[in-house]
């Protein structure tokens, strides 16, 4: 009988200070609830020796260098009072080069001037800076939209879809309170990840290590489901597992995921009824050589991001949707989807998705429609809200 169990396990994971320095992460800061099965991976080169000998029995080999690697999937989750809390999966999401903003409490205000259908005029006391809230969410009259766009000068945020009515001088809107994750093209960070088995002896755990690491990021969902968020990491093998006592006290920031239903899914200005979503931010971390390292390689970091996804609409007259038409010219369309419980909700907001590929596709005897896209909107593929 093995003395450790698959569902006895820990993960702890923290944003390095400098790329490749190991932190030394704790469970009551530093916890990820991760689904099962959290998998690490050393990656040692193996190298052969050939040595000529009196038999026909090749030579042994030897270990060289190499990295390590980390599979973890959580659930993506809201926590509670978003803005003023961030997820506990949430370092991951930075490791995979985002950047991480918070708005504390709801923005609230009154329109100064009448809007359109799309825009929303905000109050003086709204940011200047352009691109501000750029990814969260607004309501309006009861009624939620993401904001694509926002002009600091004139204080104008852009809709992605209209609202029933133009908004009328003096009505009032809520920018969500928020812990808002958007792509970036410097200043990656990387991260520190320990990962233990516990041992049945209830005192002790096996140990595991990673640093100087960075991730990818693949999410689906479909309704009824629960979200999934994976981080494939790769970075520094550390040293061989060693065996510690067992951490406790883990404290968990991420909260119960919701289902996909009462939600909100658009694709461009138009809601729609869909069967699934997949999304993968397509970044695969590569590592330099440096024989000055420990194991012979650099901190992981990014060269090359190249984000995809697929969606399944139900098939609709093409005076309704043409999808086809789309991935015939060129036109690209947004995409969003937003869901939870009032307090807790997740948005996922892609600016640009270009249809790739369309297909029918059965779904329980109804015909829908696959459609493959890849996300062209540079530097912002996509914005994960985890609103109010």
């Amino acid at each position: 009988m093995s003395e450790y169990r698959s569902r006895n396990q820990l993960v702890l994971v923290e944003i390095e200070g400098a790329a490749g320095v190991e932190e030394t992460p704790v469970p009551a800061t530093n916890a990820v609830r991760v689904r099962q099965d959290a998998r690490f991976s050393p990656n040692l080169e193996q190298l052969d020796t050939d040595y000529v000998q009196d038999s026909l029995t090749n030579s042994a080999p030897i270990a060289g260098g190499g990295d390590a690697s980390m599979q973890l999937g959580a659930f993506l989750a809201c926590p509670a009072s978003p803005g003023a809390n961030a997820p506990d999966y949430g370092a991951l999401i930075q490791g995979a080069g985002f950047d991480e903003e918070q708005l504390a409490a709801d923005l609230t205000g009154a329109a100064p001037a009448a809007g359109t259908t799309t825009t929303v005029p905000l109050a003086s006391g709204a940011s200047s800076v352009t691109g501000t809230y750029v990814g969260m969410v607004i309501e309006v009259g009861g009624t939620r939209r993401v904001i694509t766009a926002y002009n600091g000068g004139t204080k104008i945020a852009t809709l992605n879809a209209p609202l029933e009515n133009a908004v009328a001088e003096t009505d009032a809107y809520s920018i969500k309170a928020c812990t808002l994750y958007k792509p970036i093209d410097a200043a990656f960070k990387t991260l520190t990840a320990w990962h233990y088995f516990h041992h049945q002896n209830g005192t002790s755990s096996k140990r595991r290590r990673i640093k100087g690491a960075m991730s990818g990021l693949q999410m689906s969902v479909a309704p009824r489901g629960l979200a999934n968020i994976d981080f494939p990491l790769r970075g520094q093998f550390v040293a061989a597992p060693d065996d510690v006592s067992k951490p406790t006290g883990a404290v968990y920031q991420a909260g119960d995921p919701q289902p996909l239903i009462n939600a909100l899914v658009y694709l461009g200005t138009k809601p729609i009824k869909m069967s699934s979503f997949r999304f993968d931010l397509g970044m695969q971390p590569e590592m330099f050589d440096n024989p000055a390292e420990a194991f012979g390689y650099d901190p992981a970091s990014p060269t090359n991001r190249r984000a995809t996804g697929s969606i399944v609409p139900n098939k609709v007259l093409n005076s309704e949707r043409d999808v086809f038409a789309d991935w015939v010219n060129g036109t690209d369309r947004s995409i969003w989807l937003d869901w939870g419980v009032a307090g807790r909700r997740v948005s996922l907001f892609i600016p640009q998705a270009r249809n790739t590929n369309v297909q029918d596709q059965d779904v329980r005897g109804y015909v829908a429609d696959a459609v493959d896209f890849r996300s062209i909107a540079r530097a912002a593929e996509i914005y994960i809200c985890l609103h109010a």
